[in-house]
């Protein structure tokens, strides 16, 4: 007989046996206890609304968790740190992490190790202010009148960043031989400031 002739022999329960087998290894391996180190974003709650975070925390901590394979197979990383900024203090903030502050989901069997990491961090809080600005076109050239359009705009962010801004430039303009003209032209806006349009339209004239 045949290798192949013998393997067909009770070949149906041949593959019951080896699927037996495997899924007892796998029960086995399963329930045994690991641990492995997890990613925890963190999640900033009851900001008011006037108010920004301008020093950034970081996004998310490292964790390491305990838990038969069974349960660590089941999770899928639903785990999360809530930091309360409900006080509306400004100003910087130091924040201290325990893992007593990490929340699994409730019907988890997980448990936390080890971390987070990092354990602490500094954070800024400001008002978040609101005003209007005059757009001044960057011309290279000063052989021409131009008029932009809007000539004000509004800008907003946090106090210490919007105070010190009268103006928002234009990037260069490099005027055409013929005029009159009218270009599209984006704005320069400087990092953590938003503003009600990102570019302008620009005419230029005849002195």
């Amino acid at each position: 007989m045949t290798f192949i002739r013998k393997l067909k022999v009770n070949l149906g329960l041949k593959v019951l046996s080896l699927l037996t087998a495997i899924l007892f290894w796998f029960h086995v391996i399963t329930e045994r206890t690991y641990e492995t180190t997890i990613i925890v974003p963190i999640q900033y709650i009851d900001l008011g609304s006037n108010l920004l975070i301008t020093k950034l925390p970081p996004p998310s901590v490292k964790v390491k968790i305990r838990g038969k394979g069974k349960e660590l197979l089941r999770f899928r990383g639903s785990a999360k740190i809530l930091i309360d900024l409900s006080d509306n203090e400004l100003g910087w903030k130091r924040i201290d992490l325990t893992k007593d502050e990490i929340e699994l989901p409730s019907e988890s069997k997980l448990t936390v190790v080890s971390g987070p990491t990092p354990k602490s961090f500094v954070m800024r809080v400001e008002e978040k202010v609101k005003k209007s600005v005059k757009v001044m076109p960057n011309l290279i050239s000063s052989s021409c009148s131009f008029q932009a359009i809007p000539e004000v705009i509004g800008i907003s962010g946090a106090a210490s960043i919007i105070n010190p801004i009268s103006q928002i430039s234009t990037t260069e303009i490099h005027p055409p031989i013929e005029l009159p003209a009218t270009l599209k032209v984006s704005l320069i806006i400087p990092e953590g400031v938003k503003t009600s349009v990102d570019s302008v339209t620009v005419i230029l004239k005849s002195p």
